[in-house]
This record gives structure tokens, C-alpha cells and sequence, in this order.
């Protein structure tokens, strides 16, 4: 049986305490004590709080292996990048509102690095909109790289304003409508 490092179980428990209990409320020495490593271990990994957050997407194997299997078994490419873009925004909703408003505010800060990282792009996404624009499936024909950009600063702009009016709104059906109304799928 392979054992889990300790920097997976800092994140992991970094996230349950964050989602409990609110970003802003967890501090370093908390996440130490629950996942039973030192504060020289979390350093070892993260240099900050900020960091660990940061790290989100590389941190979240399962998620991509399941969702990248999931994903696969779908009819066609359009079917496909519906369903990778509705996955990200469901996790970032199920993290909650705390967490979605500590990521926007690491990488305002300029701490992280979440757009890069935000959809699975260049090598999934990109391809996906190209195939599907010369399926047919997709009726803008924007260049696929530039239509992957403006989407993931879209579905951005969806989460801050989900943030800023407390999670008022269907963030799913949202995204949704938003991601179809950009693609123009036929």
C-alpha cells in the first residue's frame, strides 16, 4: 500500500478546515495540528497559506483522473467541453464561497496562478474547441486558443460576481448559459 505524503495530507486537511471553518479563520498552525506534521514539514512544502491555495489543481489527482474518465465516455467533443467546464465550476462550488473568494484574492495578490491552471487548457480544452469548430458542433469560429482565453476569464468574472453577491445566484446554470452563449455550440 503506498503511503500518502505528508504534503498531500497538509492539503487535504488544509481544504476540510477551510471549508469548515472559512479561509480567513484557519491558520498554518491549525492545519499542522490536524494533519500531525510540524510547521518545518508545511514549510517544506508551501511557503505560505497562500501557497497551499495556490497548489489547488496539482493537488486534486482524483478529481482529474475521475473527471478525465468521465469525460471519455461522452458522445462527442462538444459534449466534452460542456462537461469539463461544468465539473471545474461544480468543485470550486462545492468548495464554497470562503475558499472561491481566497483563490480570487491569491492570485489578485499575485500569488498564484489560477488562470493557467483553471481548465484543463492546452492540452484538453483547446483541442476540444478546434474539434469541435471543425466538426461543426461550434459555431465561432474565434481561434481556438483565444476562445479557451476569453472562456476562463468568463466563467473568472462568473465566480467573482457569485463571490461578491454570496452565492445568490445558480453558479452552475449560470456558467452554463454563459459558456453557451460564448460558443454558439449548433
Amino acid at each position: 500500500m503506498e503511503k500518502i505524503s505528508a504534503k498531500i495530507i497538509l492539503f487535504e486537511k488544509a481544504m476540510e478546515l477551510f471549508r469548515r471553518d472559512g479561509y480567513d479563520n484557519v491558520t498554518i498552525q491549525q492545519i499542522c495540528r490536524e494533519a500531525n506534521v510540524t510547521r518545518n514539514a508545511f514549510y517544506y512544502y508551501f511557503n505560505s497559506k497562500e501557497a497551499l491555495l495556490s497548489s489547488y489543481f496539482e493537488n486534486i489527482p482524483s478529481f482529474t483522473q475521475s473527471l478525465m474518465a468521465d469525460v471519455l465516455k461522452l458522445p462527442n467533443d462538444w459534449e466534452k467541453l460542456r462537461y469539463l467546464i461544468e465539473a471545474h465550476m461544480k468543485l470550486i462550488e462545492r468548495e464554497g464561497i470562503s475558499v472561491c473568494r481566497a483563490f480570487i484574492r491569491v492570485n489578485m495578490d499575485g500569488n498564484g496562478d489560477l488562470l493557467s491552471k483553471y481548465y484543463v487548457s492546452e492540452t484538453v480544452t483547446i483541442p476540444l474547441v478546434r474539434n469541435c469548430q471543425n466538426t461543426g458542433l461550434i459555431r465561432n469560429m474565434t481561434e481556438p486558443e483565444w476562445l479557451v482565453y476569453l472562456a476562463t476569464r468568463l466563467m473568472l468574472g462568473i465566480l467573482v460576481t457569485w463571490c461578491c453577491k454570496n452565492g445568490e445566484f445558480d453558479l452552475i446554470a449560470v456558467s452554463r448559459e454563459a459558456f453557451i452563449g460564448l460558443m454558439q455550440p449548433v
